[in-house]
């Protein structure tokens, strides 16, 4: 009990946050009636009441907090507001309550800082794919990212939250988009076996402004280092292996990478051959290959 009040104690919590918190009885509406001009107090980290209570996920106080005229915009010393922490938790209703009460989808940073948005803070943890929706009908950028460049369908093709990329590519992400390490939503799916998001990304490759193979890491490389046999399987049926490839796209000693792999088995062996089959089979010398990628609509003219 001590260690809790010293904590208390340390952080400066106003009334307003401790009532949020169930550390104190009284009631909500009575103190803001009694102290309105308290509502936006902030703590020694700068944190709202309404900022605690969207943290919670506590859609009711976070009402209330909003009727009494509580800036849904202020951010704590992380440069993290509301909307931030109801979106990162997975809280989809309390995030549309303060979307509505005109919370900022993507706040600008002071300092130029770059911190991931709550579009990207909820693509990377959350799981309803109401949240992702209502962040992008109130105009959240759907390809935000933090220092790692790694955008919101990024983040759904590595944990394959098919249903989250299939409204980023609604709202037009960007299916090339590049992370500061080179990943991008394709390569990211193969390398952690996100077979459904896998599976709606090659639907769409013909939408690839650029071939995928010649941005990011190696697609074959990726395959014999990580992907496991659903994951070559989708590939080999895919279309995309069905084009054009220069040599030096299929050169590379992609099957003894394969085989130091702890995984592997004589299946995995057999379909990973059929794919580089597939893709040797498609070989043109370099010289010919711009040209087969022009008809192709890949590179720019």
């Amino acid at each position: 009990m001590s260690r809790r009040e010293d904590w208390l104690e340390d952080q400066n919590m106003p009334v307003l946050h401790r009532i949020i918190l169930g550390i104190s009885s009284r009631d909500l509406v009575q103190e803001l009636q009694e102290h309105p001009k308290s509502v936006d107090d902030q703590d020694a980290m700068g944190r709202t009441a309404l900022l605690w209570a969207a943290a919670r996920g506590d859609d009711e106080a976070v009402t209330t907090l909003l009727h009494s005229s509580a800036n849904p915009n202020i951010m704590d010393c992380q440069h993290a507001g509301p909307v931030s922490y109801a979106a990162d938790r997975n809280h989809a209703l309390c995030t549309r309550i303060l979307l509505a009460a005109g919370a900022d989808p993507d706040p600008i940073i002071p300092g130029g800082y770059k911190i991931g948005s709550p579009l990207n803070c909820a693509a990377r943890n959350a799981s309803d794919p109401l949240l992702i929706k209502a962040l992008l009908e109130y105009g959240a950028n759907v390809d935000a990212c933090g220092i790692d460049g790694r955008t919101p369908l990024i983040h759904a093709a590595r944990t394959d939250k098919v249903e989250f990329a299939h409204l980023l590519l609604e709202y037009n992400a960007n299916i090339n988009a590049i992370s500061s390490a080179g990943q991008t939503p394709l390569t990211t799916a193969i390398a952690n076996n996100s077979h459904e998001v896998l599976g709606h990304l090659l639907e769409r490759w013909d939408q690839y402004s650029i071939c995928p193979r010649l941005a990011g890491p190696h697609l074959l490389k990726i395959t014999a280092e990580y992907a496991d046999l659903e994951t070559m399987l989708i590939l080999r049926e895919t279309n995309h292996f069905r084009l054009k490839y220069d040599e030096k796209y299929s050169a590379g000693d992609f099957d003894t990478l394969l085989r130091q792999r702890l995984d592997v088995d004589e299946e995995i062996e057999e379909t990973f051959a059929e794919l580089m089959g597939l893709v040797r089979a498609q070989v043109v010398p370099q010289s010919e290959y711009s040209g087969s990628l022009m008809e192709k609509g890949f590179v720019m003219g």
